[in-house]
């Protein structure tokens, strides 16, 4: 009994460790972020709809697209994730331009146009556009949408070491100047926005055909809530723009003989330029003149300048 009693003991002090061993192993903490290793893996996400892969022009090599449906509130969100095919192989961090463009580039001429710079570019379809159930009704309970895609990218191992860009134009540049003054966690690296609309009030001041626009969207007119309008101004919380940042403006006339002015203010840029010129260094402003042939390439040429300046 007594020679029983030893083996069992010693039996014991043999297992112990390796119990204890195995249970450090476990991560029990319910706040730590799943991590998804490649575009095929998110579609495990509970957050994620579904993950499909998204055909590029033939000519196009060496770059991968999917389009990703993923939930935000109540509502499917729409967004395509276009990237360098070695992603998940490159042993350097690319960095991660989320894109809100005001018109509708494909996924091809993103891809030729900035991936094929080493940069990965995710383009959020805004609420009501390209497979997003909704209503657009610019940075105000649709940026939650912007935030949980930034917060999507983070669970992905080959993004979690990027620094994250944000851009968009005209009415999309409310959502990307709202997302990075309210980003108090500093993931985002610098912003860029073209055509901006930095003060409301004063954009359908200069352009009252749209206002019966906004205050559809909005669901409220300036006079019965302006803290609506002005939480949708950066010109209201430009301090709080204290990272890089690129503002670009067309100016001069289209090839159809369109003043540009009269589409996109330019007081919209330079009133907001003017305000953070001073107090952050890292704020620059371009021109861009719309008769020149290749415009939109010019535009494209400075974000990525400015991305790979800041990266």
């Amino acid at each position: 009994m007594k020679k029983i009693f030893v083996l069992l003991s010693l039996l014991c002090v043999m297992v112990m460790p390796f119990a204890v061993s195995c249970d450090t192993t476990k991560n029990n903490d319910p706040t730590d972020t799943p991590v998804y290793k490649s575009m095929e893996k998110l579609g495990e996400s509970p957050d994620i709809i579904s993950v499909e892969k998204l055909p590029l022009n033939e000519n196009i090599k060496k770059i991968s697209a999917y389009t990703v449906i993923f939930k935000s509130g109540e509502l499917n969100i729409a967004a395509e994730f276009i990237l360098p095919s070695d992603y998940k192989k490159s042993k350097n961090s690319y960095p991660v331009l989320i894109y809100l463009p005001d018109a509708n580039p494909s996924a091809d001429t993103l891809a030729s146009n900035i991936v094929t710079e080493d940069i990965i570019v995710v383009r959020l379809y805004r609420r009501g556009m390209g497979g997003s159930e909704g209503t657009f009704d610019y940075a105000g309970e649709d940026l939650a949408d912007a935030q949980k895609l930034l917060k999507i990218c983070d669970t992905l191992s080959f993004m979690r070491n990027s620094k994250i860009f944000v851009a968009g134009a005209a009415d999309s540049s409310i959502t990307v100047l709202r997302l990075t003054a309210e980003d108090t966690d500093k993931r985002i690296a610098g912003c860029a926005v073209s055509n901006p609309v930095s003060d409301l009030k004063a954009f359908m001041d200069s352009r009252s055909e749209i206002t019966i626009l906004f205050e559809t969207y909005i669901g409220k007119s300036y006079e019965e809530a302006p803290e609506e309008y002005e939480m949708r101004s950066a010109v209201h919380f430009y301090e709080k723009l204290d990272r890089p940042i690129l503002i670009q403006h067309y100016i001069g006339t289209t090839a159809d003989g369109v003043d540009i002015n009269s589409m996109f203010p330019i007081e919209q840029s330079t009133s907001l330029y003017e305000l953070l010129k001073d107090t952050n260094k890292r704020c620059y402003y371009y021109n861009i003149d719309v008769s020149k042939q290749r415009f939109m390439m010019e535009e494209y040429q400075n974000l990525i300048r400015f991305i790979n300046q800041n990266d």
